[in-house]
């Protein structure tokens, strides 16, 4: 589940957002086409493609965004990605959890205020291992993401940080170059 960000320049309140990270797959004709999260499974359908279908042909990417310390122009840098089901698939195990300790719940205490305690346990011990699993996929190919040989295609630097390491540093904004650009998580996808 990628995070949202936002941010804005506090000089000319120029603005930018997005997700942290998206998915991509990459068309017969060259074209490479972001996934919508959370429907990244539909999206997959409408286009032709299956998970399986699309990872075993190479056509998935993860697609990281930067942010270019030097002048603030923002950087997509996509890279191969693994995965072989989508964010649907998830919520769907996760709602699966809940019906099953909706079910244990009233098997072992009836009609109780205890079952919502079990919903609870159950659902958020499944999304949380579900999380870590997309977590460590995604923050190992955030950490191979930006090659050091790659330059800003509109100042020439080489330094690039990710969107959630820049929500720790005050940043140039690409449209005046103040450096006034704070990005800020406001949300998970």
């Amino acid at each position: 589940m990628p995070l949202v960000y936002r941010a804005e320049c506090s000089h000319c309140k120029n603005s930018a957002g997005g997700h942290d990270v998206d998915v991509a797959v990459k068309l017969d004709d060259g074209r490479t086409e972001i996934l919508r999260h959370p429907l990244e499974t539909h999206d997959l359908e409408r286009l032709g493609y299956t998970w399986e279908k699309a990872r075993m042909e190479g056509r998935l990417f993860w697609v990281f965004h930067y942010v270019c310390e030097g002048c603030g122009e923002r950087h997509d840098v996509a890279r191969k990605q693994e995965a072989t089901t989508g964010c649907t698939a998830s919520l769907l195990w996760v709602a699966g959890g809940w019906a099953a300790a909706f079910l244990l719940g009233y098997a072992f205490f009836g009609p109780r205020w205890y079952k919502c305690f079990w919903v609870a346990l159950v659902a958020s011990f499944g999304f949380m291992i579900v999380r870590s699993i997309l977590d460590s996929q995604k923050e190992s190919a955030i950490n191979l993401a930006v090659d050091q040989t790659e330059r800003c295609r509109k100042c020439g630097g080489s330094k690039f940080v990710s969107l959630p390491a820049a929500k720790k540093k005050l940043l140039p904004c690409p449209k005046c170059g103040t450096k006034s650009m704070r990005y800020d998580s406001i949300g998970i996808s």
